[in-house]
């Protein structure tokens, strides 16, 4: 897309970055590989949220609930939301200034192995910013595509 995309993982701590892709505009963040994110907050973990079973993303969701108080409807229409959009979006909820646009990665099973995302300045103005979160998601839907898995499923 030749915008700033980060690679993530689902670990034992959370949505963990794996890759970090540099792209134009560059970003100044302190996010790097090996940074963990929130699951409620940040536009990867929301898709791990929603894409992977509740039982492997329950123990985060109360952890970070009991930090930032959030109701449980409040998760269920977060989950809802990215669904049926198939991406998640957050404007400045992590880091301020950082807009971000998460598609999930499916396997053979339709389990979201990773997630990619698009991190942008929010200042800037790129009328080419819509046609890069296009390209991500097709991008996204070729690799799961790749690896076995199918819309229809």
């Amino acid at each position: 897309t030749g915008e700033t995309v980060q690679i993530t993982a689902f670990g034992p701590l959370g949505p963990t970055i794996v890759r970090w892709y540099a792209g134009n505009p560059g970003v100044a963040t302190s996010l790097a590989v090996g940074s963990v994110l929130s699951i409620l907050r940040s536009a990867t973990g929301r898709i791990f949220l929603a894409f992977l079973p509740s039982l492997e993303t329950k123990a985060l969701v109360t952890k970070e609930a009991r930090r930032a108080p959030i109701a449980k409807t409040e998760v269920d229409a977060i989950v809802r939301q990215v669904r049926e959009a198939g991406r998640a979006d957050v404007q400045g909820s992590i880091i301020p200034g950082l807009n971000a646009t998460a598609f999930p990665i499916f396997d053979l099973q339709g389990r979201a192995t990773l997630a990619a995302t698009l991190v942008r300045p929010s200042l800037l103005e790129d009328p080419q910013h819509e046609q890069a979160v296009d390209e991500l998601g097709d991008i996204c839907r070729t690799i799961s595509s790749g690896l076995g898995w199918s819309e229809a499923g």
